[in-house]
């Protein structure tokens, strides 16, 4: 695949992920819309490391992740690799209406969560009572990060693993993640989250105003696919998989759906 292609399905992987609220790497956080669960608040940053055509690691992400006390939280995620694409927002209220932001792309998607992710939120919510754990991991022990207490949860697959330290503290949110692959017998990282800053204090006000949502263009998921088929200079020819309509109809109807709470 070359490198526009590329670019391509990296810009609808994080416009398909924000749709269905969550993010490539760690678990998003979502607000308690489920049971009325106390949520501590917090601001966090992350940086994404990957490695490179030579395998040199670098920078590829940096999220800014902050949640308030009454549940609304917000993830903002620019791209160093890729400045022109501007700040990715997405933000989820309370009631569980879910907003996702493209500066780049000038546009917005919206539409309330359904109820099998509320009922998963509400899950990831009381796994600390369990050590955070999800049935395929096994715990590998505890570790203090930047000051907060984590548990380290290791998921193995033949050939590969992914590393999780998560704060039952704050609603079991993942403090850093790695994923490693086994060569020769030594586990490599090839892909990593990592904690750079986290404060377990009310977020800024100004990390939750909507007025640069608001100034983007509501589209729904088969608009926003052909804006970024034409900004790529995509064609069904070089591309056949960008214009699978069985799919996009698909999350079409998923959109419609969902505008209203059910």
């Amino acid at each position: 695949m070359n490198t526009k292609l590329k670019k391509l399905f990296g810009a609808f992987a994080l416009v398909t992920a924000a749709y269905y609220c969550g993010l490539r790497g760690t678990d998003l956080l979502l607000p308690k819309v489920v049971a009325q669960i106390p949520t501590t608040p917090f601001i966090m940053r992350q940086h994404v490391v990957a490695l490179d055509s030579r395998d040199r690691p670098q920078v590829t992400e940096d999220r800014i992740t902050a949640v308030r006390g009454d549940g609304m939280e917000v993830r903002l995620v620019t791209r160093p690799t890729r400045p022109e694409a501007g700040i990715a927002t997405l933000l989820i209220r309370p009631d569980g209406y879910a907003t996702a932001g493209f500066e780049g792309l000038g546009a917005r998607m919206s539409a309330f969560l359904t109820r099998r992710k509320m009922e998963a939120i509400q899950m990831r919510a009381l796994m600390a009572a369990g050590g955070c754990r999800f049935a395929n991991e096994k715990t590998a022990g505890e570790e203090q990060i930047l000051g907060i207490h984590t548990k380290m949860l290791i998921a193995e697959q033949p050939g590969k693993r992914l590393v999780n330290w998560r704060a039952p503290g704050f609603m079991c949110v993942d403090l850093k993640f790695t994923e490693e692959t086994l060569n020769d017998g030594v586990w490599k990282t090839a892909l990593s989250v990592v904690p750079v800053t986290f404060e377990a204090k009310a977020p800024p006000a100004d990390l939750f105003d909507e007025a640069h949502l608001t100034a983007l263009k509501e589209m729904k998921p088969s608009q926003l696919q052909a804006l970024v088929n034409q900004k790529s200079g995509v064609t069904p020819e070089s591309c056949p998989r960008c214009f699978q309509n069985e799919t996009i109809e698909r999350m079409d109807r998923g959109y419609q759906e969902n505008q209203v709470r059910h």
